[in-house]
């Protein structure tokens, strides 16, 4: 990754995959959730929050580096190689030492759109930025300030008053987030600098928590009100949307500074996603870690905590070694495949 890039966004890249990493505690572990409120579950449910949170910011970030610029379909490809050779890859040694599931081996072979649901969806925002950015140019300010307050009705503020969603999925809720971040980026200036971002994340951060676990206690009088948690912890959820916001921001209007380091570990945290999320690691490394054995509020988030840091860390480091080992490979294919795109495209200008 070139050290050129603003190291106060790379080091959010690292911590967002931090929140992905510690929600999958809670979403794939060995606990089961009871129909009702326990107290472990509203630890689970707090440890839930980075998951989504998480994604959205990471998806910002890569908008926020995207808008106005020339679209290339190196960078389609090579994603799409990427996740390929992890996913064969992991198949490979994992087909040497276990016996395989038939569902799991065709979810390697095929890792599109099933095992991997964000790198699907960013491949296809990635393809329609140039539709996004022609539409941005199009209507302007005033038009593009129009629909993004159309669908914060319709995406954010409707589907958490548990009312009615209207066309909203993985692909346009990104859609959604890159034309935010591009009337950030083009329209806001320094208008969002004296607006103090931390202190809006820590705020709404507390009322998550506080909604959380309000929500857990009325469930004993209406059990209904439990699946309001699940509501607000969704990617489009207004308090999640805030903070996901909150922290881009803060990062945003941060004092910008380089560092080598931060931006090389940044460049792997894609792979951190690849090697943990995937179908045949994912039950392996949450079933190792087995987090029904924790018990309690604060040893649950202790325990998903430190379980996250170590999933992290781990991955981290084999992500180290695999990417001198696949880059080169990874580097011919994305160049072979290139050659093919122009090709067939040329190919469609010369018979048009």
């Amino acid at each position: 990754m070139s050290q050129k890039r603003q190291s106060n966004f790379e080091l959010l890249r690292i911590f967002s995959m931090f929140l992905i990493v510690g929600s999958h505690f809670a979403v794939h572990g060995t606990y089961e959730s009871p129909d009702y409120s326990t107290i472990e579950q509203i630890a689970l449910d707090i440890l839930r929050i980075g998951g989504k949170l998480g994604s959205n910011v990471f998806v910002m970030i890569g908008a926020y580096f995207l808008v106005g610029k020339n679209f290339k379909f190196e960078r389609v490809i090579r994603i799409g190689v990427q996740v390929w050779l992890y996913s064969i890859g992991i198949l490979a040694i994992a087909a040497y030492f276990l016996h395989l599931d038939k569902k799991d081996v065709y979810l390697s072979i095929f890792p599109f759109p099933d095992a991997y649901w964000f790198a699907t969806t960013y491949i296809l925002l990635l393809l329609f930025i140039p539709v996004l950015n022609k539409l941005i140019s199009l209507v302007g300010k005033n038009g593009l300030e129009f629909i993004l307050s159309t669908l914060f009705m319709l995406w954010i503020v409707l589907p958490s008053l548990n009312l009615a969603t209207f066309g909203l999925n993985n692909f346009t809720w990104f859609a959604f987030l890159y034309l935010a971040v591009s009337y950030i980026k083009l329209y806001t200036d320094d208008k969002l600098s004296q607006i103090p971002w931390g202190m809006v994340g820590i705020t709404t951060l507390a009322i998550t928590i506080l909604s959380i676990i309000w929500f857990h206690l009325v469930s004993h009088f209406i059990p209904e009100k439990l699946n309001v948690v699940l509501i607000q912890l969704r990617q489009n959820g207004l308090l999640t949307v805030i903070l996901s916001f909150s922290l881009f921001l803060f990062a945003k209007e941060s004092k910008v500074f380089i560092s080598p380091v931060v931006n090389y570990l940044s460049g792997l945290t894609f792979t951190v996603y690849l090697i943990h999320e995937h179908p045949i690691m994912r039950p392996i490394i949450w079933g190792v870690v087995d987090n029904q054995r924790f018990n309690g509020f604060f040893q649950m988030i202790g325990g998903g905590i430190l379980s996250a840091i170590l999933v992290f860390v781990i991955t981290m480091m084999i992500s180290i070694v695999t990417e001198r080992i696949l880059h080169p490979l990874m580097n011919v294919i994305t160049n072979k495949g290139l050659v093919m795109v122009n090709y067939f495209m040329d190919y469609l200008k010369e018979e048009i």
